[in-house]
């Protein structure tokens, strides 16, 4: 007989496993980070323009 059996099918997808699952794991981290950095970014924009507005005002 040729080809895979059930144990090499099986072993050959724990690996495969055991591969992806830790690039998922980073690509899910580093989407997180990013959004939190992004979104901080922007507060912060929004914090410096209406520090620039109180200040226009107060002129």
């Amino acid at each position: 007989m040729s080809g895979f059996g059930v144990t090499e099918t099986v072993l050959a997808l724990t690996w495969a496993l055991l591969l992806i699952v830790p690039i998922v794991l980073a690509f899910v981290v580093s989407y997180f980070l990013i959004k939190a950095a992004v979104k901080n970014g922007v507060k912060e924009a929004v914090r410096d323009l209406d520090m620039e507005r109180a200040a226009h005002r107060e002129q």
